[in-house]
């Protein structure tokens, strides 16, 4: 399967563009499973548009058997860090949604992955 990928600006409406893009593996993915991923999408994009400076937001997610791996690349390495530091919200929704995630900021991203249902 293709990767989904999509690059954004830094403006209010891209999280919501990054969310609904999701919907384009829905026959992949069962309901919850989409769900999930949409909302860890929005959070991160959203992450990026507030504290990741003004350059655009490359996201691209692999879905590879029963897990997809996503990563969400803008132009600073600080947008998380920043956010982890406001002990943002969104962070803790992540978190919970997610298996693993982490900030790679030579590359300037943050990835994740997360277990799908089969």
């Amino acid at each position: 399967m293709e990767p989904l990928q999509l690059r954004l600006q830094p403006v209010p409406g891209s999280a919501s563009k990054a969310r609904d893009s999701v919907l384009a593996w829905s026959q992949y993915l069962d309901p919850g499973s989409l769900a999930d991923l949409r909302t860890v999408v929005s959070e991160l994009v959203a992450l990026s548009v507030k504290y990741g400076g003004s350059g655009p937001i490359d996201l691209r997610l692999e879905l590879d058997q029963a897990e997809v791996k996503g990563s969400i690349l803008d132009s600073t390495a600080h947008a998380v860090a920043t956010a982890a530091e406001r002990a943002s919200f969104a962070l803790r929704i992540i978190e919970g949604m997610v298996d693993e995630w982490s900030t790679d900021p030579e590359r300037r991203a943050v990835w994740f992955r997360m277990s799908t249902a089969a």
